[in-house]
């Protein structure tokens, strides 16, 4: 059965990578719109583009929500750690590289047409650097993503060359903190 949102997704590759479990939609269900489930009900937690865009799973991110000082439920992140946050209004775009943050939109039909129809993030998204790292650098797996060294909020250089695969979770903890030094 498709999900309201797949309407959005045509002709764009993606790879599924984890299924949404009952436990999970149960604890996400309060949490995100039900339109989000009906996604990953239907297409699991999913990475678009080779990668450069994922719908990932809420939970396995929720430290750093609550680390960050943020109020919401991440529902996606770049390859490059950057993550979208619902925030039961609107979705909010948080920049970790540059620990900035800015709102996108008020319903995720809307977040997902800007993203994945209008494409209108791909500069956000580095799309260009992104398409650089991968004839260098594997995939990052669910757990992981591309990193900046140094990182962008230390002077680091927003180039191909800069970058390594990283684990996700350490990673966001790192740039929070630089962010705020």
């Amino acid at each position: 059965m498709a999900s309201p949102l797949d309407k959005y997704l045509d002709g764009i590759p993606s790879t599924k990578h984890a299924d949404l479990t009952p436990e999970q939609e149960e604890a996400l269900a309060a949490r995100v719109p039900a339109e989000l489930i009906a996604h990953w009900k239907t297409n699991g937690f999913c990475s678009y583009w080779d990668g450069l865009l994922w719908m990932t799973d809420p939970l396995a991110l929720d430290s750093f929500v609550e680390e960050s000082d943020s109020e919401g439920t991440i529902i996606a992140r770049t390859a490059f750690g950057d993550v979208f946050i619902w925030s039961g209004e609107w979705v909010e775009y948080l920049d970790v590289n540059h620990w900035s943050d800015k709102d996108l939109a008020t319903e995720v039909g809307v977040f997902f047409n800007l993203l994945f129809v209008r494409r209108s993030f791909e500069e956000t998204l580095h799309r260009d650097v992104f398409e650089k790292v991968r004839q260098r650098l594997p995939a990052p797996a669910i757990d992981e993503c591309y990193g900046f060294t140094p990182p962008l909020a230390l002077g680091g250089a927003l180039d191909a060359s800069s970058v390594q695969v990283v684990k996700l979770r350490p990673r966001l903890s790192i740039l929070k903190q630089a962010g705020e030094g």
